[in-house]
């Protein structure tokens, strides 16, 4: 029998996995349904309707413009998890073939890579992330990109960490007597063997990608008015705060659901893949 329906069921047991998968799929769908259909042009001002309260006209208010909040935050929805994906594959890439090279080479490549490494956290990742925005420009894509590169160190040493104890196990001990290229040890029995805690670290580290990216926004480093990213969106409203409350609840409110999605799923994950935590589940 294949195990598909054994681990389905393990995933539906688990309710923290299930709660933030039907979450997160949930805002998925809303932010693909965002890009093709919202009640009102997320981007059109309508002065004379400027600050509605929420009501039957725009369900969440409208802004100081008079543009529809909901429309804004569903149109922008896809912006802030295209900043969390490509923000962790960037990072997910960069650690994993530096935490690679330096576990499995050793030697002077592991002391050249961790002192890269102890460089780089020697600034907290925001730091490096604002200065890195500052030095390119604001830009969205260079916000998925600053903290893309802020993140590696942090992905860089747990594929390290599990690349050190896996390389000394029999079967990379076997696969090394028989010939096999360091390169085929590592894509055929390495990898395989850390990809569980991988996953895990880049499910929770997109929801800190997604606060990082609005944090950056908010700061006017990120996407520029008048694109609908929820970051961007905060910042614009911070002005206006005392004559609109429903201007910065709502923006927080989805940042604050997805990185909830992401970590709930993280943490689902990490009982599901972890051998020590896998008999609980």
């Amino acid at each position: 029998m294949p195990a598909g329906p054994s681990v389905l069921r393990r995933i539906l047991r688990n309710r923290s996995a299930t709660f933030g998968g039907t979450l997160l799929a949930i805002i998925v769908l809303a932010a693909l349904i965002g890009l093709r259909f919202t009640p009102y042009d997320p981007v059109l001002m309508d002065v004379p309707n400027r600050l509605a309260e929420p009501g039957a006209q725009h369900v969440l208010g409208s802004d100081h413009y008079g543009r529809d909040i909901f429309s804004r935050i569903l149109n922008g929805a896809h912006l802030s998890l295209l900043i969390g994906a490509v923000s962790v594959l960037l990072a997910v890439t960069g650690g994993l073939l530096l935490g690679l090279s330096a576990g499995f080479a050793g030697g002077w490549v592991d002391f050249l890579v961790m002192r890269l490494i102890d460089l780089m956290l020697a600034f907290p990742s925001v730091l490096l992330a604002l200065g890195i925005v500052a030095i390119a420009g604001p830009s969205l894509f260079n916000v998925m990109l600053a903290v893309g590169i802020a993140s590696i160190p942090t992905y860089t040493r747990m594929v390290r960490a599990s690349v050190l104890t896996v390389r000394g196990l029999p079967y990379i001990e076997a696969s090394r007597a028989l010939g096999s290229s360091p390169l085929r040890t590592i894509g055929r029995h390495v990898v395989p063997n850390i990809l569980a805690p991988l996953i895990v670290l880049a499910t929770l580290g997109t929801a800190g990608a997604i606060l990082t990216g609005a944090a950056l926004s908010f700061l006017g480093l990120g996407a520029q008015p008048p694109t609908p990213e929820w970051g961007a969106m905060l910042s614009e409203a911070r002005n206006y705060m005392r004559l609109g409350w429903w201007l910065t609840v709502f923006p927080g409110l989805a940042i604050g659901v997805t990185v909830l999605a992401l970590n709930q799923l993280g943490d689902g994950l990490r009982d599901l893949l972890d051998p020590y935590l896998r008999n609980t589940v």
